[in-house]
């Protein structure tokens, strides 16, 4: 997880903002916001952030100096943060409702109570949705990402790997050229011809009964008269 946020400085379109840790697992979803902080200031020493613009330093530090005075009026929010300047911040908060993040390897983690939980906290961001990683056993990643599907994410990969989607990835849940290609459909032509060829037989005609729908009639006049009209009234008026 610390690695997906780290890559592009959490800048890229396939970067988490939050991480939801399911309760009653192995690691409780305090515990993973502890471990997600000490693997983060380890990325800062083998992958140190790039610059941060002004605007969003300060974004960075009203969203701490919130979950300090949230953590002092006693509410269950703990904050772990880089100890020199903006670099990574971690918040744990036990309320589940999604926020998005200021970025710049800024993340929160949250506890869900249940995948079926999913659909109402992210049904405002549908449209936003392009991946989710997943850390789970193959059984229960492929029942998420069916769910997570339903929802309109558009890529579901294990977490760690979001940030490394395969060449034929399709953003967004569209071909990468397909909306830049008009299609033209060619069927194949296997006999020309100077007049209609195809004949509708009526259910009497297809019995022998002998009579002759009009549209037999209207054929045997074009094989009477082959020419065009203008051409066969001059031989006409001359016979």
């Amino acid at each position: 997880a610390a690695y997906d946020v780290a890559v592009y400085d959490q800048l890229g379109c396939l970067s988490p903002q939050l991480i939801y840790v399911e309760e009653g697992g192995p690691v409780s979803p305090r515990e993973f916001a502890s471990v997600l902080a000490d693997d983060l200031a380890a990325w800062q020493i083998t992958l140190p952030r790039g610059t941060v613009p002004t605007e969003a330093g300060s974004a960075v530090r009203r969203l701490r100096d919130r979950a300090e005075w949230q953590a002092l009026a006693g509410k269950d929010v703990v904050l772990h943060a880089s100890p020199d300047g903006t670099d990574w911040t971690v918040i744990y908060e036990a309320d589940p409702t999604f926020i998005p993040s200021p970025l710049y390897r800024t993340v929160r983690v949250k506890p869900l109570h249940g995948p079926a939980h999913l659909a109402e906290l992210l049904a405002d961001w549908r449209p936003y949705l392009e991946a989710v990683g997943i850390a789970a056993d193959p059984d229960e990643s492929a029942r998420l990402g069916e769910l997570l599907a339903g929802l309109g994410v558009s890529r579901v990969c294990p977490l760690g790997k979001m940030q490394r989607p395969p060449l034929n990835w399709r953003r967004g849940g569209r071909p990468r050229i397909g909306d830049f290609v008009r299609w033209t459909g060619s069927e194949p032509i296997t006999k020309t011809t100077s007049f209609p060829q195809s004949l509708s037989l009526s259910k009497d005609e297809e019995e022998g009964s002998g009579e002759k729908s009009p549209a037999y009639e209207k054929n045997d006049k074009m094989m009477e008269h082959p020419l065009p009209p203008r051409e066969r009234n001059e031989r006409e008026l001359h016979t």
